[in-house]
């Protein structure tokens, strides 16, 4: 990846971390927040993320017997959001040069894993519902830091990608 292509990246790497890393926070902060004695916060949280996870509490880590606001599957996707954000250049050109394998690589794993448990072929884990939720959470943390940055060029004002300030060259 060229450095002017990463450079134009870490805008959108930056909104993603800021979207990925709350998401993690809230899903552990629920819990805490009910072992704190504060009910009503962590009700918010589990509210909050309730539209986009079941939220079944034994397919959900739990802290001192507390499930945390979101499924391991959803908790993997989320950690796979931030950490891919997070990751080299490298990792986002290799994703980018071949979007259609990498996005069969991130959710076919998650199709088998259920799969084979709705059939009865064997039970998945935690751990697979985490471990293929990161994957598939990586895979579109790529892709949207991709179209985040490519969004940002284009509401960029052409003054500000030159440089200049916003006001004009003074």
């Amino acid at each position: 990846m060229r450095e002017s292509a990463y450079l134009s990246m870490i805008p959108a790497r930056a909104a993603m971390v800021a979207l990925a890393l709350p998401l993690c926070a809230a899903v552990v902060l629920a819990p805490l927040l009910l072992r704190a004695g504060s009910p009503a916060a962590a009700a918010a949280l589990y509210a909050a993320l309730s539209p986009v996870c079941h939220q079944l509490p034994d397919r959900a880590f739990s802290f001192h017997g507390m499930p945390w606001a979101a499924c391991h599957r959803c908790s993997g996707i989320y950690l796979g959001l931030a950490a891919a954000a997070l990751a080299p250049a490298a990792f986002h050109a290799l994703i980018l040069r071949r979007r259609r394998t990498a996005v069969l690589l991130g959710i076919a794993p998650v199709i088998i894993d259920f799969s084979l448990a709705s059939l009865g072929v064997c039970a998945n884990t935690p751990t697979s519902r985490l471990v293929t939720g990161f994957l598939l959470g990586a895979i579109l943390s790529s892709l949207s830091v991709s179209g985040l940055a490519e969004l940002f060029a284009r509401r960029l004002p052409r003054s500000a990608s030159r440089g200049s300030s916003a006001l004009g060259d003074t």
